[in-house]
């Protein structure tokens, strides 16, 4: 013998229907723009860690102002993009030459 299911009947069809309508689209652009607002940008710097020659990195975190002499800061190389590959370096020393800002480092 087979078993018959009877559905109860749809009776909170109208509030069900209320609902829906109650409920606004969501503008997808909007949040993207929030979250973009919030993330804020990196430091670009060039880096010459342990006197291999300079290339573009990033400084991770949240930095309030540029390093200085004595500062160690975690940095990311721009041909690299995961954070695996980051250095956490010690700044030695800091030269500018025809507008390019170098920091000598040293990892540890």
């Amino acid at each position: 013998m087979k078993k018959t299911v009877k559905k109860a009947p749809a009776a909170s069809k109208k509030a069900d229907d209320k609902k829906l309508a109650d409920k606004k689209p969501v503008d997808k652009k909007a949040i993207a723009k929030n979250d973009a607002d919030k993330k804020p940008k990196r430091m670009a710097v060039r880096v010459s860690v342990n006197q291999i020659g300079a290339e573009p990195m990033h400084i991770l975190g949240n930095p309030t102002r540029p390093p200085e002499v004595g500062d160690v800061v975690k940095v990311l190389p721009d041909r690299l993009q995961s954070s695996v590959f980051a250095k956490t370096v010690k700044v030695e020393r800091i030269i500018t030459e025809a507008g390019v800002t170098t920091i000598y480092a040293t990892t540890f």
